[in-house]
């Protein structure tokens, strides 16, 4: 199994955490919708056949839960501090109501790569 992604150089839980941060964090337009980051992070991780890479819905709640970060010194999960919902191209379809946790904060790195940040971009369509 591939240790680090392709451009992002960070591990596997470290990059799901990145592409469910920057999605919140950049410009509605250019947010990525689930088939896209599917994309990103199969063409980051090609060597790893996730199934996890087809099933965003569950990738985000984890996320949302601190399922891809670090435990704290307490062994407790470390809670991100943006909340990630899908987002669609589809003005009509709520991103919102496709999300399985709906409160969630916490702390989160916040630590990118320029490389990242441009690759994550070349995938919206």
């Amino acid at each position: 199994m591939q240790k680090t992604g392709k451009t992002s150089k960070l591990s596997l839980n470290r990059t799901w955490i990145q592409v469910f941060e920057k999605n919140e964090q950049v410009a509605k337009e250019e947010r990525l919708t689930d088939e896209q980051i599917s994309q990103f992070m199969k063409s980051e991780f090609p060597e790893t056949q996730a199934t996890l890479f087809d099933q965003i819905e569950i990738a985000r709640s984890k996320y949302n839960r601190g399922g891809f970060h670090p435990k704290d010194k307490k062994g407790k999960l470390v809670k991100p501090k943006v909340h990630s919902r899908a987002h669609s191209d589809d003005p009509n379809q709520s991103g919102s109501a496709r999300s399985l946790d709906s409160q969630s904060t916490g702390i989160a790195d916040q630590s990118r790569t320029v490389t990242h940040q441009r690759d994550f971009k070349s995938h919206k369509k």
